[in-house]
């Protein structure tokens, strides 16, 4: 964007692309009912990279919760993230 910074939506984009594919190793098929965002720092154009990471929280029946970090090549965590999917199918 004009600021030199990467923009939130495509943070929230690289955040869904890696908890879609995580939860369908997890418990095929789902979809995701809610995904929550919170920025700490701007992804920056002088960054190499951004990495993000997800795990399973906890399953409740049909429901999943999982956890993300999005954070630069230095470590620094840059936004994180929480979502629930529902299993469409037992």
């Amino acid at each position: 964007n004009p600021y030199g910074a990467m923009q939130g939506g495509l943070i929230a984009a690289a955040v869904d692309n890696t908890l879609g594919p995580l939860s369908m190793l997890v418990a095929p098929p789902n979809v995701t009912r809610r995904l929550e965002i919170t920025y700490s720092r701007p992804a920056t154009l002088d960054m190499d990279y951004i990495t993000v990471s997800a795990r399973l929280a906890s399953r409740d029946g049909r429901w999943l919760e999982f956890r993300a970090d999005v954070r630069d090549s230095g470590g620094t965590r840059l936004a994180r993230a929480k979502a629930r999917h529902w299993i469409l199918e037992e």
